[in-house]
């Protein structure tokens, strides 16, 4: 494998990875846990052979998003149909914190405020997506699941930019 080439389109092999995941976790959910997982595995697998990973803030994401869904299975925003969150979202959730660290640095030159309504507008309108395909369910009207959503995604990526700010990945030097 050309290591060097898939350093130079990295973000774009991460893009597709994480909408592999999304889509083996949302559509496919308990019946695709194994290749769900195994697919998480090959693209963290390829992400630590490109980049020095900080763990902390890559897990302080990961918690904050399970600690987000939660509260929002709590307050019934979200039911599943277990009893607790299921683990094709832990997979979410870890996919989602790799492709944010790799992808939110790349994201810089745009201002902070368009990232961010951006972000949160394609984060609450991925629950929304899920929502359709049966993966989760709601209480509430379809307006006040997607705007509370919205200001979760946009205050989630707030944080999620100041946590690759203070613990960001580092590209490997590769040498084939």
């Amino acid at each position: 494998m050309n290591m060097s080439l898939v350093q130079r389109y990295a973000v774009v092999i991460i893009s597709v990875w994480f909408q592999a995941i999304w889509f083996l976790a949302v559509v496919g959910r308990e019946s695709t846990l194994i290749v769900l997982i195994v697919t998480l595995i090959l693209g963290g697998g390829l992400a630590a052979r490109l980049y020095q990973i900080g763990w902390i803030g890559l897990s302080l994401l990961v918690g904050l998003g399970f600690a987000v869904d939660t509260l929002n299975t709590f307050l019934e925003l979200l039911q599943f149909q277990t009893p607790w969150l299921p683990v094709w979202l832990l997979c979410l959730w870890l996919a989602f914190a790799l492709y944010a660290f790799v992808l939110l640095p790349q994201l810089n030159r745009f201002p902070k405020w368009s990232v961010l309504c951006v972000g949160g507008l394609g984060g609450s309108l991925s629950y929304l997506a899920g929502l359709k395909f049966g993966a989760v369910t709601t209480t509430f009207s379809t307006k006040s699941f997607v705007s509370v959503l919205f200001v979760e995604w946009v205050l989630m990526l707030a944080i999620a930019s100041l946590l690759v700010a203070r613990f960001p990945l580092v590209q490997k030097e590769i040498r084939e």
